[in-house]
């Protein structure tokens, strides 16, 4: 577990665990073929006891449409696309379809489970099935090009303090802060509509990897 608030430190830390790893092949992201290696860690445990310094670890430019892409997650939209084609256009983009809908959204997924945590945890406080699925049972197709890489969000009440964790099945170190500062967002939320003292926000990502550039490599 690694209990750590400052991004810098975070994140070097992981890159320099990253970095002694062999490294392997990979022949496409998100269904899109390439040739770049990766390094990859298994079933990493990170835990922000402290996060109110999350807005550090994003460019000030960044911040609205994520915080928009928070309160998305948190009321239910079902505008598709949503407003991370605003904040990745050009990755986005290649996604749409013809109608110009991705093959899905965050909030789309999520609904209206947010009130319903919400709802649960004041009648039940210490209730441990306050679970934000993303992840679907459909995604495991060969038909579907790209999926969520969150499987769901663990909500939790102990005490005076709310337990929020990610789980993710994938994540590039690269995109980390931004599933932190996402993640800090919707925990906020939480803390604030169950008027608790403080929280603590947990990540549990099943593979950490990191994506180089191109190498010269024979694929048997």
């Amino acid at each position: 577990m690694i209990q750590n608030e400052q991004k810098e430190v975070l994140l070097d830390y992981l890159n320099r665990k990253l970095a002694v790893l062999e490294a392997r092949p990979c022949t496409s992201i998100e269904g899109v073929p390439c040739k770049k290696i990766v390094r990859e860690l298994w079933n990493v445990n990170l835990c922000l006891a402290d996060y109110s310094d999350t807005k550090s670890f994003i460019p000030e430019k960044d911040r609205a449409v994520l915080d928009q892409m928070v309160s998305e997650r948190l009321c239910g939209s079902r505008n598709n696309p949503d407003s991370t084609l605003a904040y990745r256009p050009d990755y986005y983009k290649k996604l749409l379809d013809k109608r110009g809908k991705l093959p899905y959204t965050y909030p789309i997924r999520l609904g209206f489970g947010a009130n319903q945590v919400l709802e649960q945890l004041r009648v039940n406080p210490g209730s441990r099935q306050g679970f934000l699925p993303v992840y679907d049972a459909d995604d495991v197709s060969e038909t579907i090009s790209t999926v969520p890489c969150t499987i769901g969000y663990q909500v939790r009440v102990r005490g005076d303090s709310l337990m929020f964790t990610h789980i993710m099945r994938s994540c590039d170190i690269a995109r980390l802060p931004v599933d932190i500062y996402l993640s800090s967002g919707m925990a906020e939320w939480f803390r604030r509509n169950l008027d608790l003292k403080d929280s603590i926000l947990g990540f549990f990502i099943l593979s950490l990897h990191k994506i180089e550039e191109v190498f010269e490599w024979t694929q048997e």
